[in-house]
């Protein structure tokens, strides 16, 4: 997994050490929700945060949906609005390929 949007959810209490398993995440957001108590260290573990990406390094992704009520498979762009310095922007494909963070607000 590496895109994980549990935003506004009204979770509460700590995060669970299970988010440890998380290495390849590139972006985790779990804003506006009322967690507490510590950030477990392993975070520091996230080892595709650390890893330096570039446009030169991007390969195309795309995503398929299979629903039951066609026949056929469909492609789609992943896009997504996230809360960045304060205010809301809108990040294509591309641009989540590339994005790194970590938002706990």
């Amino acid at each position: 997994m590496r895109f994980l949007s549990l935003r506004s959810n009204y979770f509460r209490g700590s995060l669970p050490l299970q988010i440890c398993y998380l290495k390849s995440i590139q972006l985790l957001d779990l804003s506006l929700n009322n967690l507490s108590g510590e950030i477990p260290t392993c975070i520091k573990n996230f080892s595709s945060m650390a890893q330096m990406t570039s446009l030169r390094d991007y390969q195309g992704h795309y995503y398929l949906v299979n629903n039951n009520f066609t026949s056929g498979d469909y492609s789609y762009d992943l896009n997504a609005i996230l809360m960045w310095k304060g205010s809301k922007q809108m990040f294509t494909h591309m641009g989540l390929s590339l994005l790194k963070s970590i938002d706990l607000s």
